[in-house]
């Protein structure tokens, strides 16, 4: 290994040019930074932030995970802010170097005149201002931090910056995690951002073209590209490669491939790393530096979905040979290798990464082992769910499984492969019903418990649970004709097994189908008996106030206000005295219905109000979208009716992805039509049209502050239009006339690409989201009086 080897630049990177142009070998007085191969894509935060830390810090360590771009980031850094180094910006390059101990007389033979005879790195640098940029030292961490923490002792006016995939760990250090280039923040498909506008999808455009000059990009093209940057985490080295390989592949083939293209090979990059040919190279170099445990635990982490906190790597990776303690160790580890992520309550890994780790996970053959105990774990914490959900533990279990569902989604599909694991996927499923509900997730759940009924056909008391949450979950969604043979055939299980709780459970969801489905009289008739049925389960029983809401709501649509008034205050009053909240929102929303229905519009208020503070800390959408509906039919009542007409039109938007609104409670359907024909007639079909267009344009908490009057911080109407530049005003009334873009730029002689500009400035001065709340801004520009 020659010293002229040590010190060439060969990495395929990237670079951008600058308003600043970087400083060349031939310009500076001393040093041999190489010159970049080609443009870097973005990258503009980092490199200020990394040059902000060269000026405070005289240690800088980029670090992250292979392939991220962290060697290209500090090639740009040091050409572009070499200004302060008169001495000259060194780079060493170390991926090759497998003797640690040569480090020192490397350093000294590079940065040395011509002739000289120490070998002490530290006498050859001296007093001399300049940065010394040590290029991949993950594989020689101890001897790079013995070696810097040696030279900035003696070397006062050194600076060094290092890359690694882990930290030095030497006093006085600074650590910059390079991450992954950004991607759009919406889906291309949507029509919402520009695709064009990320980094990710930029680098592949120009080295698309860089490999293949001839090849063109349709728009439909870019959805696929922007797909394929998602599936590779955004990491520079995965999107070059795949770009490269357009030349022999459609992109469409490498846009769909279900496997991650880990073995992608660029052929012609002769520049190129051995461990930069494929993703695989570089993802094998960092699983080979890893010691045995490092690697099982990398082998078993890949289990999780989403990530995962410290508790469940601790439960589903420990076993006899690494305790808790050694996982917690193992993870740090991880941590400072790149390789898993901590955001200081979950620890994650790029999907890239996960992948590679699962192939390994089923090489080793302990896949199977591994999904059981990720299985376990989650079956447990649905378990908790299902315990605890009516208590003050409610929001916090609800908020944990929501944050769990890529986890909990994987462990329900193992269970299904998995014979020793079908029963307690099936109970599972089951025990998760409040977060089904809770989280407007009932198809989903749906499909779950459908699934998991087929696969374990054994009848246990499992199979009776899994059948009135499945009637449950067909009722509260809408098919409530197709509950009742399951719940029939539900009441009948729980009979031959004399399950008397899964009776009253059944009794009172058969109660709930009846009622969806116009069955008034039958409803109450059925209510009444699970009241009763759930009175008589020992001890504190958590589904009787459950009962009491649903019978109080059958009284509120039957008109019976005073009796639904007094089981509905008993609702409240348990779920009170429980600090429960889920029910005791849908309590207090019923009360307001009743106060409504007996006249009393002004009671109602109160209820409501709380209600819908309750259901939006629960992200509770089938709620919100009650509530709302229920305060636009109080606003009518006292007459304020362009409140009512914009409180109709949010909700109306808000039930759009929740299917039709208030499905299945027809006697809500005909009082919903009754007060939105009050409205139009009070105002105008035209002033009504308008309201409920502007409704519809709100966000979900700019509708919940509207309707409870509180005035939120946020650009409206005349004043939010003077906010804009003369030219934007005349894009945005254009806008708000139905014109394109392309219509927009013909009509006032401009590219497309410059109208499309002003429209994103537009919405990012208003604080919207779409065309449609320019339109409706636009159409409506007088101060709101209703707030």
């Amino acid at each position: 290994m020659t010293v002229s080897h040590l010190s060439g630049y060969t990495a395929m990177q990237t670079r951008q040019p600058e308003a600043t142009e970087p400083v060349s070998e031939s310009s500076m007085s001393h040093g041999n930074l190489p010159s970049a191969l080609s443009t870097i894509i973005g990258r503009h935060a980092e490199s200020s932030e990394v040059s902000r830390l060269l000026a405070s810090s005289r240690l800088v360590t980029l670090s992250g995970p292979g392939g991220v771009g962290k060697t290209r980031l500090a090639l740009h850094v040091a050409s572009t802010y070499a200004e302060p180094y008169p001495d000259g910006v060194w780079w060493i390059r170390l991926e090759d170097l497998a003797q640690p101990t040569l480090l020192g007389p490397i350093i000294a033979g590079i940065v040395g005149e011509p002739g000289q005879q120490t070998q002490d790195p530290a006498l050859t640098i001296g007093n001399r201002r300049m940065l010394l940029v040590l290029d991949n030292c993950e594989h020689i961490v101890d001897s790079a931090a013995t070696v810097c923490t040696s030279l900035l002792e003696h070397c006062p006016f050194l600076t060094i910056l290092t890359t690694s995939q882990e930290p030095l760990h030497v006093e006085g250090e600074s650590t910059y995690a390079v991450p992954p280039l950004p991607l759009p923040k919406r889906s291309h498909a949507s029509g919402d951002g520009d695709p064009h506008h990320s980094d990710a999808v930029a680098l592949f455009l120009a080295r698309a073209v860089a490999a293949n000059p001839r090849v063109q990009f349709s728009e439909a093209d870019i959805g696929l590209i922007h797909s394929l940057c998602k599936r590779l985490d955004g990491l520079p080295l995965a999107i070059e490669m795949a770009a490269a390989a357009t030349r022999s592949l459609p992109l469409s083939a490498l846009a769909t491939q279900q496997e991650m293209p880990h073995d992608l090979h660029v052929e012609g990059y002769s520049t190129a790393t051995a461990r930069h040919h494929t993703l695989r190279a570089t993802l094998d170099y960092s699983y080979e530096r890893c010691d045995e445990a490092a690697r099982s635990l990398w082998r078993s982490f890949a289990v999780f979905r989403g990530g995962a906190d410290l508790a469940a790597i601790e439960s589903v990776c420990s076993t006899h040979e690494m305790t808790e303690s050694g996982v917690q160790k193992t993870l740090t580890s991880l941590v400072d290798k790149s390789i898993v992520s901590f955001d200081g309550r979950r620890y994650r890994m790029l999907e890239t990464i996960r992948a590679y780790g699962d192939e390994r996970l089923r090489e080793h053959g302990s896949e199977q082992e591994v999904s059981r105990s990720h299985h376990r774990h989650f079956a447990t914490l649905a378990k908790e769910l299902e315990t605890g959900w009516f208590g003050p533990d409610q929001t916090a279990l609800l908020s944990q499984a929501a944050g769990e569902l890529a986890n909990i989604r994987v462990a329900m599909e193992h269970s299904i492969g998995d014979e020793s694991c079908s029963c307690s996927g099936l109970e599972m499923a089951s025990r998760l019903w409040p977060l089904w509900i809770g989280s407007g997730l009932v198809v989903e759940g749906r499909h779950w418990l459908d699934r998991l009924t087929e696969a374990h056909s054994d009848v246990c008391n499992g199979h009776v649970f899994a059948l009135w949450v499945g009637g449950l979950l067909r009722a509260t969604g809408g098919d409530s004709s197709g509950a009742l043979p399951i719940l029939e055939r539900c009441q009948d299980l729980a009979t031959e097994l004399d399950d008397s709780a899964a009776a009253a459970h059944c009794t009172q969801v058969l109660g709930l189908a009846e009622l969806l489905d116009g069955r008034r009289a039958t409803a109450i008739e059925r209510l009444d008996e699970a009241v009763t049925l759930e009175r008589h389960i020992p001890e504190f029983n958590a589904y009787l106030p459950f009962a009491l809401v649903n019978l109080g709501a059958a009284l509120c649509y039957d008109e019976r206000v005073q009796r639904a008034v007094k089981i509905l205050d008993e609702a409240r009053e348990l779920s009170m005295k429980h600090a429960e909240q889920l029910l005791l929102s849908w309590s207090e929303a019923y009360l307001g219905l009743a106060a409504l229905l007996d006249g009393r519009a002004s009671s109602a208020v109160a209820p409501l109000t709380s209600s819908l503070a309750r259901k939006r800390k629960l992200q509770d959408s089938l709620g919100l979208s009650f509530v709302l509906e229920l305060l636009s039919w109080a606003a009518i009542a006292h007459g304020d009716i362009h409140r009512a007409a914009r409180l109709i039109g949010a909700v109306e938007a808000l039930s759009q992805p929740l299917g039709t609104h208030l499905a299945g409670l027809e006697q809500m359907l005909q009082w919903h039509s009754e007060n939105a024909e009050k409205a139009r007639a009070a105002i105008g079909e035209k002033a009504f049209e308008a309201d409920v267009e502007a409704g519809r344009a709100l966000s979900l908490d700019d509708a919940i502050a509207f309707a409870t009057g509180i005035r939120r911080e946020a650009p409206r109407d005349h004043v939010a239009i003077e906010r804009l530049t003369p030219r934007e005003q005349e894009i945005a009334a254009l806008v708000a006339r139905g014109m394109t873009n392309k219509e927009i730029a013909a009509q006032l002689v401009v590219s497309s690409r410059t109208v499309s500009t002003h429209v994103e400035h537009i919405l990012a001065k208003l604080g919207f989201r779409s065309r449609t709340q320019i339109a409706v801004l636009f159409r409506t520009s007088t101060p709101d009086k209703a707030t």
